[in-house]
Parts: C-alpha cells; sequence; structure tokens
C-alpha cells in the first residue's frame, strides 16, 4: 500500500481493489462446487445456456480481433447483433475476459460471474460503511446482497440481468457520494463516477437493472438531507446530470437498440408480439411476472421461486437480524424499508395500488416483469441486517466492553456459513442438459452444421425443426449459419418474409439459402443424408447460395471463387466473367454499404434483400456493416471516461469517491 501512498486515488483504488478480491474468494467457498470442485455449474438453465454463453462467445472472438460486433450472419439469416441489447457487445468486461482463455471455455465463463459477485460484494460494503456501519455489518450486508436472493438468482436465470445487477449497489454508493457532495455535479467526480457506472450497468446487457437502480436512488434522494424546496432541486439537477453522463457512456448501446427495436417485433410473454414503439400490454405487466399473495410463503423457503423466480428469502439469519434492525432504524433504516416496501408493491403488479400505478411511469413500464424490482427489497434487507448487527452489538458493549464485538463477529460468522451452505441452490449438476460442454459438444450436430460455410464459394444455410432441435444460437459458437435463432426481438421485415410461407420445400426459403435442415419429425420430397439420436439431417437438391444471380424471373447461385466472412462484413472473390444482380439474401438494414473493387457502390433492394449490379470483370466484392451511428456514439463514450478518469485523479481525499 506504500508504493502509492503519495496519490489518495491510486491508495484508495487499491483498497476497493483489495474489497474486490475478498469478494471473490468469498465466491468461490460459497460456490465451492463451482470452480473448486467443478460439479456444479451456473449455465445449467435454457437462457443461460443458449444466450448468455453463446453471446459471450462470440463477443470474445471478436475482442480478440480487436473490434466489436456489431451485426450477426449466423442468426435469422442476418441480423444486429448489437441491436438486441441482450448481447452487450460494448461491454467493457469483454475486453477483459477475452484475453484470459479459450472464448468458448464454460469455465473461464463461470469465473466471470464470480467476479460479478465480487464486484456486488465490494459495492454493498462500500455503500454500507459509508452509511456509518461497522466493518462486521457492512461484510454481514454485502454477504447477504451478494450471495443469496435477488441477486444470486439472476446469476443462473439470465446471466447478463445478473452481471448489469452486480453493478447496483456500486452505483447507489456513487450517487449517494454525488448527492452530498457540495460542488456542482459536472465538477463533482463521484458524479461523473456514478453516471459511468450506470452507464456500464445498462451496457451489460438489460435495461431492467439501470431502471430500478434509478428508482432506488431517486428514493435515497429524499433521505440524504433537507426537504426543502432548494435542496430537492440541487438534488433533482445532480440526479439529471448522472443520467446525462450514464447515456453518453451506454450511447453505443442506445443508439443501437432504438435503431434496432424501430425495425422489429419484441416477444414479451404475450401471444403476439408488440411493434414499435412497444409498449407492454396492461395485461402482462400486472398479471403475469408479478408477486403473489401466496408468495409470502417464501420468505422461509431457501429453495421455492416464485413468477420469474422470484423469492423473498433471505437467509434465516438474515431475516432475524433485519428485524433486529427495524427496532431502531434511523435515518437509513427507514431508507431501506421505504426502498423494500416499494420494490415488494411493484412486484405485486395489479396487486397493490403501486403496481397499478408504476404502469404508468415512464421507465418502470418497459420492465415486462415487475418482480425483478425485488433487486431493491434484497438491498433493503441487507443494509437492515447490517443495522441489526451494529444494534447488537451497541447493546451488547454496554453490558460488556468486549461483549459487542465478539458477539458481532460470531454473528458474521453464523451468517457467512448459512450462506455457504445456501450457495448449492443456485447451481445445477454438470450433467445438466443445457450445460455447454454437452449442449454444443454434439459432435454429429456441429459437423454437419458446419457444411453451411463447408465449401468456400456457396454459403447456404440450416434450420432447425423444431426451433430447439439444436441448439438455436448455435452459429454464435460456431460461426455456422441459421434461418432462425433465439432472440426476444425479429426485423419485422423478416418476420412477415418467413411468414410469407413456412414450408422447408417451398421457394420462400429456397430464396434464402436453405440446404440442410434438421427435423425430428419425416419431411417427403426431401433427401434423408444422415440421422442420429432420433434427429434427421435433410438436404434441399435445388439449394441456393445466400449470394444469387437474379435475371428477369430466373435466379441462380452466384459462381464465387472464394467468400470470407468477418463478424461485420463479408467479401467476395466473383468467378472471372460473373455479373448480373448479385442478390445477398440478407434483409435489407440501415448501416449496410458496399464496394466493388474498392470503390463504393450503391445498394437497393431485391424483394427485402441486399442486391447490386455487379459487372463483369470484377475482383472483389464487400458488404460492410457501417452504422452511422457508431463512431459518434463511440467518442462520446470515451470522451465522458476519459473525464470521469481526469477528474477523479485530480481528486482530493475528501473529494474522492472511493474515500
Amino acid at each position: 500500500m506504500t508504493l502509492f501512498s503519495g496519490h489518495p486515488v491510486l491508495s484508495r483504488l487499491l483498497r476497493f481493489a483489495g474489497l474486490w478480491l475478498l469478494g471473490l474468494v468469498l465466491a468461490v467457498v460459497v460456490f465451492r462446487q463451482n470452480v473448486l470442485q467443478r460439479t456444479h455449474t451456473f449455465y445449467g438453465d435454457w437462457d443461460a445456456s443458449i444466450q448468455s454463453y453463446a453471446w459471450n462467445t462470440a463477443n470474445a472472438r471478436a475482442v480478440r480481433e480487436l473490434h466489436f460486433k456489431l451485426w450477426d450472419f449466423t442468426t435469422s439469416s442476418g441480423t444486429s447483433f448489437a441491436g438486441e441489447m441482450q448481447t452487450a457487445p460494448f461491454y467493457p468486461v469483454n475486453w477483459l475476459f477475452a484475453w484470459l482463455g479459450d472464448p468458448a471455455s464454460v469455465e473461464l465463463q463461470e469465473w466471470r460471474l464470480l467476479a460479478h459477485f465480487a464486484l456486488a460484494f465490494a459495492g454493498a460494503w462500500a455503500l454500507l460503511r459509508h452509511l456509518g456501519r461497522s466493518r462486521t455489518a457492512a461484510a454481514v450486508g454485502a454477504l447477504l446482497v451478494s450471495f443469496v436472493g435477488s441477486f444470486a438468482l439472476r446469476a443462473p436465470a439470465q446471466p447478463n440481468i445478473f452481471e448489469s445487477l452486480s453493478w447496483l449497489p456500486l452505483v447507489v454508493w456513487l450517487c449517494q457520494r454525488a448527492l452530498t457532495a457540495k460542488e456542482r455535479p459536472w465538477r463533482s467526480p463521484a458524479a461523473w463516477q456514478a453516471g459511468c457506472a450506470c452507464g456500464v450497468m445498462f451496457l451489460a446487457g438489460h435495461l431492467q437493472p439501470p431502471v430500478h437502480t434509478g428508482l432506488a436512488v431517486a428514493i435515497l434522494a429524499l433521505f440524504v438531507g433537507p426537504w426543502g424546496w432548494r435542496a430537492l432541486g440541487a438534488r433533482a439537477l445532480t440526479l439529471g446530470f448522472i443520467g446525462a453522463v450514464a447515456v453518453l457512456v451506454a450511447l453505443p448501446q442506445l443508439a443501437a437498440t432504438i435503431e434496432y427495436l424501430a425495425h422489429s417485433y419484441r416477444w414479451i410473454g404475450a401471444a403476439e408480439p408488440t411493434a414499435p414503439p412497444h409498449h407492454v400490454p396492461y395485461e402482462i405487466y400486472a398479471f403475469k411476472y408479478v408477486l403473489q399473495l401466496g408468495d409470502w410463503r417464501l420468505l422461509f423457503s431457501p429453495t421455492a421461486t416464485g413468477a420469474e423466480g422470484c423469492t423473498l428469502f433471505a437467509s434465516f439469519s438474515g431475516l432475524a437480524l433485519a428485524a433486529i434492525g427495524l427496532l431502531r432504524p434511523g435515518r437509513w433504516g427507514f431508507f431501506a424499508l421505504t426502498l423494500g416496501t416499494v420494490a415488494v408493491l411493484i412486484s405485486m403488479g395489479d396487486g397493490s395500488w403501486l403496481g397499478r400505478l408504476s404502469y404508468y411511469v415512464p421507465g418502470l413500464n418497459s420492465v415486462r416483469t415487475p418482480v425483478r424490482a425485488l433487486c431493491l427489497y434484497h438491498l433493503a434487507l441487507g443494509l437492515l441486517a447490517a443495522g441489526g448487527i451494529d444494534l447488537l452489538r451497541a447493546w451488547s458493549t454496554r453490558w460488556a466492553a468486549r461483549v459487542g464485538p465478539v458477539l458481532a463477529w460470531a454473528i458474521a460468522a453464523g451468517v457467512a456459513a448459512e450462506v455457504a451452505v445456501h450457495g448449492i441452490h443456485y447451481l445445477k449438476p454438470r450433467s445438466a442438459e443445457f450445460y455447454p460442454a454437452r449442449y454444443y459438444g454434439d459432435a454429429w450436430m456441429r459437423t454437419h452444421a458446419a457444411l453451411t460455410r463447408a465449401e468456400a464459394g456457396a454459403p447456404v444455410r440450416f434450420i432447425a425443426l423444431p426451433n430447439e432441435a439444436v441448439p438455436p444460437n448455435l452459429g454464435n459458437v460456431d460461426g455456422s449459419l441459421s434461418m432462425r435463432g433465439h432472440r426476444a426481438t425479429m426485423q419485422m421485415r423478416y418476420f412477415k418474409y418467413l411468414g410469407r410461407d413456412w414450408s422447408p420445400t417451398g421457394e420462400n426459403f429456397r430464396r434464402l439459402g436453405l440446404r440442410y435442415i434438421f427435423s425430428r419429425d419425416p419431411i417427403d420430397g426431401l433427401r434423408e443424408i444422415s440421422t442420429h439420436n432420433g434427429l434427421r439431417l435433410y438436404e434441399r437438391a435445388d439449394a441456393l447460395s445466400i449470394f444469387q444471380i437474379k435475371a428477369g424471373d430466373s435466379v441462380r447461385s452466384a459462381r464465387l471463387r472464394h467468400v470470407a466472412w468477418d463478424d461485420n462484413a463479408v467479401r467476395l472473390a466473383p468467378e472471372p466473367g460473373e455479373s448480373g444482380r448479385l442478390v445477398f439474401a440478407q434483409v435489407k438494414y440501415p448501416g449496410w454499404e458496399a464496394r466493388i473493387d474498392g470503390r463504393p457502390v450503391p445498394l437497393s433492394s431485391e424483394d427485402v434483400f441486399l442486391a447490386l449490379d455487379l459487372p463483369a470483370g470484377a475482383q472483389r466484392v464487400e458488404f460492410l456493416y457501417r452504422p452511422a451511428w457508431f463512431w459518434p456514439a463511440l467518442l462520446a463514450a470515451w470522451a465522458a471516461a476519459l473525464i470521469t478518469v481526469a477528474l477523479t485523479w485530480r481528486a482530493t481525499p475528501r473529494e474522492d469517491p472511493l474515500a
């Protein structure tokens, strides 16, 4: 620590890093069956395996090639990768973990989740210490927030939501410092850091944690000082500035998502998808993913869950300590009580007046699952439990000077032991069906899916019937080209095109370059070329390539010597003499450009597909995805980050948000 004693900011950064390392050690102990015994996994559920694992793998490969993955050629016959948002291509953590091992390593992704558990622990510890809690109380509260309840449940269910959620305690801490700073927010290191942290939270891949964090901070603003109009106005200004910085940091993802959702349908659990502007219907928001009256039993069950995997459990010892904390709550106890009550009422949807009202609050009504607001309930419970520890310590110290600290540490050890016992409930055996090493490891499936790119000059696509017959996002792992995939969204033009004729033997699918069909049921009129574990592989003899030449009413595969796929571009080398109307069987989307022999050429449409006029003698054709928003948004994010670093570096110990 003396190495950096001359600079207070570095010294305090090292202290926070020490907290993070402590959190990582605790995470390894709590989830010892994961990385120590290697018998269990966080990636045993459907969403974790087919979404987060596949997308993390694709992002890591892009990072190792020193670029962001903006487009996805492997899913839905080509679609925006960045626009989906949950894919999280701009999340800085991608750039840290991509270099630590094989991008497809499940073990590496397990460690990535443990690192986020450690982040949640360090942030919760810092928040509690800043609120005046003792070290023992901060340790207990941080354990309960990070390793039990809503936070921990998200890790195996939706890792991208969990990674975003792990920033919540840190953001609340930084916002609390910003709200109590004496200088204007634009001069406050804490305000800039809070905005950056909130922006990074959004970049992690989901809207829900930033929205509910905003709610927590808005409630916090009511408790940090007096309620005069002038004081409240100053805090509102600070929160507005923090939000503006967050928008700048998250601007690349925001720009991609706003553009994409303007062209897409979104599936939210209703019979039909939503169209732009994607309002969540009241019947979904208020009734489907909500806390029911009967769910109060979840308070005392470490394994039972309600809708969307929700829980009210936070360990038996944690519940007892929180109850003790309510006996003399103080200002921060009342804050926690308010926060937890609001979270529970919102999570009840139509079952409470506040749940009904929340549907009309911008931001909150964009989260289709009100029950996820329980993350704030568990944060509140951790704050109350920490207060309970300090209250017991104070009572015991009055009786005998040394009893209080000893009792506090004994209770902390008991809480830690109980948390460690419950860790197994958030893991699944590695024998689970969706464990990536098993789910993506079928050599027969991967060998035949790879046929879509086996012929250098004639790439084609496959489809699975049903969609789950093979891993829907297999292409994000191995690069195979699929007509389908698994997303919460789909481009409207593409969905409507598929709706013309869903027959795998029809002309509609032929124009998409469909050649291989994995099917659980027999398909008449197609040649079966292989079978494996009840799954048949069929081939269309009349299949077209993804790249086609159209002349009048006739269409044929383009004659190409070579096709090279990158994440955001595809490059073709036509055979000598090839010319005509070149069609790229991918739905037209903003941001696409084309070049022939290095010179820009206009792109047009052929039906819903991209097309250009290919002259005879062309040596090289390039289709490039270069959205207009990319560089301006990225530069804005970098500028906000650099200003934050500069202000933090210049901060005095009094101003430093890590003090």
